[in-house]
């Protein structure tokens, strides 16, 4: 055994590599959160383009229609 190691009292704990294993999980999470979230707004992004698009389309023949796909694309979360 080294002298010095012993003298020193150095906590045996894990190092390196094995102690960011630990904080990996949360890592992961926060990630996937923050993909699942950059989804979801990408998702309602295109539901209110797609929504406006229909909107404009049936504006002529159903007013009424129209005037509910605007509002519904408002409720989307979307600003």
């Amino acid at each position: 055994m080294n002298s010095l190691q012993n003298s020193l009292n150095l906590p045996r704990g894990p190092a390196g590599s094995a102690a960011l294993a630990g904080d990996q999980p949360s890592r992961f999470r926060r990630l996937g959160a923050a993909a699942w979230q950059f989804f979801h707004a990408l998702g309602r992004s295109r539901a209110r383009r797609e929504m406006l698009a229909l909107a404009d389309r049936w504006q002529a023949d159903q007013p009424e229609l129209a005037a509910q796909l605007r509002r519904a694309s408002l409720d989307l979360g979307c600003v």
